[in-house]
C-alpha cells in the first residue's frame, strides 16, 4: 500500500469585489476603522504527484495522482488602525489591520490510478525472477463544497484624490487552518484527508467616503 503522501499546491487568481466600512479620526493623526469586503475569485490550484512502495519479495504498487482545489468567495471583517499624515502634499493614510476571513470552497478532487505489480516466479536464493503485468486501479475521489472561517492580518495605505474619493492599495493574508475532508470514490468508498490553506492576497480599489468631503491635507 502507498501511505503519508503530503503534497504542497500553490495558485494565482484575480478577485473582484467590494467593501463597506467606516473610520473616525482621533487625537489630531490617529484613525480607527472597521470594514467588510467581499470578493468573487476562481482560485484553482491543480498539483501532479507520483508516489511509490515496494512490497517485499511480491512486487510494488506505484500511484500516479492529480488534486485539485477551487474556491469562489473570499470575504473578510476587520477592524483597522491607521496614521494620517501628508506624503508629498497628499493626504496620505497608513494603516494595519486584522479579524476573521471567511472562504468558500466549490470543490475538491484527487483523481489518478495505482498500478501493482506482483511477482510472478520467485526463487528463494535470488528473490523475484519474474513479474506478472502491473494492474491499474483507477480513481477520482471527490469532496463536497464546504465553507471556511480563518483569521486575516493586513497592512495597506490610503491617498485622497479629490474631495470624498481615495485610492488605495492593501497586503492581506489569510489563514483557514486545517482542516479534514471526506473524499469519496464510487469504487473505492470514502477517505478522509487533511486540507491545509492559506492566502496572500494584494488589493488595489477606488473609496467613495459618505459625508463631507476629505480634507484635502491632514493636519
Amino acid at each position: 500500500m502507498v501511505t503519508d503522501i503530503s503534497q504542497n499546491a500553490s495558485a494565482t487568481s484575480v478577485t473582484i469585489g467590494g467593501q463597506v466600512g467606516c473610520d473616525l479620526q482621533f487625537a489630531r493623526n490617529w484613525v480607527i476603522g472597521a470594514q467588510i469586503d467581499g470578493a468573487w475569485t476562481h482560485l484553482h490550484s491543480s498539483q501532479s504527484f507520483t508516489s511509490g512502495q515496494g512490497l517485499p519479495e511480491q512486487g510494488s504498487i506505484a500511484l500516479s495522482a492529480n488534486s485539485t482545489i477551487t474556491a469562489n468567495v473570499i470575504a473578510t471583517a476587520t477592524g483597522r488602525l491607521g496614521y494620517a499624515a501628508n506624503f508629498d502634499d497628499i493626504a496620505s493614510l497608513f494603516y494595519v489591520k486584522g479579524g476573521a476571513a471567511f472562504i468558500n470552497y466549490d470543490s475538491y478532487g484527487i483523481n489518478g490510478q495505482t498500478a501493482t505489480t506482483l511477482c510472478a516466479v520467485f526463487d528463494p536464493s535470488v528473490g523475484c525472477k519474474a513479474f506478472n503485468a502491473p494492474v491499474n486501479n483507477a480513481f477520482n475521489f471527490a469532496a463536497p463544497s464546504t465553507n471556511r472561517w480563518g483569521w486575516t492580518i493586513g497592512l495597506g495605505t490610503e491617498w485622497v484624490v479629490d474631495g470624498n474619493w481615495s485610492i488605495f492599495g492593501e497586503w492581506d493574508y489569510m489563514n483557514f487552518g486545517n482542516h479534514t475532508a471526506n473524499f469519496t470514490d464510487a469504487n473505492s468508498g470514502t477517505s478522509q484527508l487533511t486540507v491545509k490553506q492559506s492566502i496572500n492576497e494584494l488589493k488595489m480599489g477606488i473609496n467613495y467616503r459618505f459625508g463631507n468631503p476629505l480634507p484635502a491635507q491632514y493636519p
